[in-house]
């Protein structure tokens, strides 16, 4: 039987290194014990060295003494103490990654660096329980191919990509022509615009796709009442209005800035296109695997429990040798 002076000595040494208490420091402890072995008998890594020193630095400062029996003694009492704190971590570990071995959606969203945005679009299908469907624009990914194929920065003219671009010059055109605006307004507004949205969710797609129509339904009532207001009807002014420009004289009103500005654009829709189809469809796949917790080996456990018993009390035993060696 431990006195109350053993046992306030052993409190005061415990409470000098304790190693460590987070998740991720026990399953590092946990690793270690699995790898030199819970009971081993030699210090097995620069923590347990580091902690071994402080104990024997605390010892030596709380019972000075010229006599080396005391000094064995001392010795012997920070090492069982270190030994004493790897089971315990490993003991803890053990428990805290058979409970938190669980990985939540939001938890798995973050890991794959989601933005907000695709955030929506995972919460969507895992509500769903369905698989990210590969969503490409085609004709963007052949622009993106056309691009790729030359070094559109070598270009010096507008003339240029009319050549060796035309499937992009067509693309510019036919976009800014059904939006009714430049196609310099469209490469400077809509194109950025798409390029930040690249990766948003199918319903604030939908909204957006929407408002842009409305947008389009508006302007296009605005001109019909400016035509009645002079005087003509809707129908006069289609058949009398003025064509749109041809696709070649609107791209080489353009300058070969905004024409690359076009083409990197483009590429970095696709880009971040590929990377949220990539992260939707990582994220599906994931969560079908069986996350249920690790069982605890008990027999392991039962193991340790009993070496524990043993270290603390070779530990209670070492402590009180101390204080009779202390006295004489």
């Amino acid at each position: 039987m431990t006195t109350d002076a053993q046992n306030k000595a052993n409190k005061s040494n415990s409470e000098h290194s304790t190693g460590p208490t987070s998740a991720k420091g026990l399953a590092t402890s946990s690793q270690n014990a699995r790898k030199h072995g819970a009971n081993a008998k030699h210090l097995v890594d620069a923590d347990e060295i580091a902690q071994y020193d402080q104990m024997i630095t605390s010892l030596k400062a709380k019972y000075p003494s010229d006599n080396p029996l005391v000094g064995m003694q001392l010795a012997r009492i920070a090492k069982l103490n270190v030994q004493l704190n790897r089971i315990q971590q490993f003991i803890d570990a053990a428990f805290l990654l058979a409970k938190d071995h669980t990985m939540t959606d939001e938890a798995l969203m973050d890991l794959l660096g989601m933005s907000e945005a695709e955030k929506v679009d995972a919460r969507r299908l895992a509500g769903e329980n369905t698989e990210a469907e590969v969503n490409f624009d085609l004709e963007l990914i052949k622009i993106s191919a056309e691009i790729g194929q030359v070094n559109t920065q070598t270009f010096k003219t507008p003339e240029d990509f009319l050549t060796h671009t035309p499937k992009l010059c067509t693309y510019l055109y036919d976009n800014a022509s059904a939006n009714d605006i430049s196609i310099n307004s469209y490469i400077s507004g809509y194109l950025g615009t798409q390029l930040s949205h690249a990766g948003r969710s199918s319903l604030i797609d939908g909204i957006i796709r929407k408002y842009e129509k409305t947008i389009r339904e508006n302007h296009d009532l605005r001109k019909e009442n400016d035509a009645l207001k002079q005087g003509f009807t809707s129908e006069k002014k289609t058949s009398s209005s003025t064509p749109f420009k041809s696709k070649e004289v609107a791209i080489l009103e353009l300058s070969v800035k905004d024409l690359q500005k076009a083409c990197d654009l483009i590429q970095e829709m696709i880009t971040e296109a590929i990377q949220t189809n990539h992260k939707l469809y990582t994220f599906t796949q994931v969560r079908k695997v069986d996350h249920n917790p690790l069982p605890l080996e008990y027999d392991n456990l039962d193991k340790l429990f009993r070496y524990q018993t043993s270290i603390q009390r070779q530990l209670s035993s070492a402590l009180g040798e101390l204080l009779v060696l202390n006295k004489s």
